[in-house]
């Protein structure tokens, strides 16, 4: 078809009658560097959601963990308070300085051997109340022993016992 002069503005450019579209055509390395990319991009958005994952696990495990924390102290406090375990001012006394003082341990359990049996011999002596046991610090001394300080502390509860 051919086009006529008269039909033609000159204001506009010719266009041409058959246009051809180039493919922009990429090179094998651009192909690879590109796959490269994608793979890239999609590896590290499935690491981000494994890390979320593995974060939120974690932080599963540390509540499980405070809460386990939190029965075990409830249930110790709770067989103290209920006074299961009844010992003696003496045998307190003997307990926090075997702890204290490696020398000391041998003798304190010699002793305790020699007559009989801890739970027997608490048998005859007086016990020691939570009053006491959870009171202040003693000013002097007791029974010829010299004042131990000695701090238990619970992590439940924030208290500790000065002895």
């Amino acid at each position: 078809m051919e086009m006529n002069e008269e039909y033609h503005d000159p204001d506009y450019p010719e266009v041409p009658a058959c246009v051809k579209e180039e493919i922009p055509t990429l090179t094998e390395d651009e192909k690879v560097s590109k796959i490269k990319q994608i793979v890239r991009r999609e590896f590290r958005k499935e690491l981000d959601a494994r890390e979320g994952e593995v974060a939120l696990i974690d932080q599963r495990l540390l509540k499980a963990r405070r809460y386990l924390h939190q029965l075990r102290c409830a249930l110790v406090l709770n067989y103290y308070n209920d006074q299961k375990l009844q010992m003696s001012i003496n045998q307190i006394e003997d307990e926090v300085a075997s702890q204290s003082e490696p020398r000391a341990r041998s003798e304190v359990s010699s002793i305790l051997n020699v007559a009989c049996t801890r739970r027997s011999a608490s048998c005859w002596q007086e016990t020691a109340d939570m009053d006491e046991i959870s009171g202040a610090a003693r000013l002097g001394t007791r029974h010829g022993w010299t004042t131990v300080y000695v701090i238990l502390s619970c992590t439940c509860t924030g208290h500790a016992l000065h002895r």
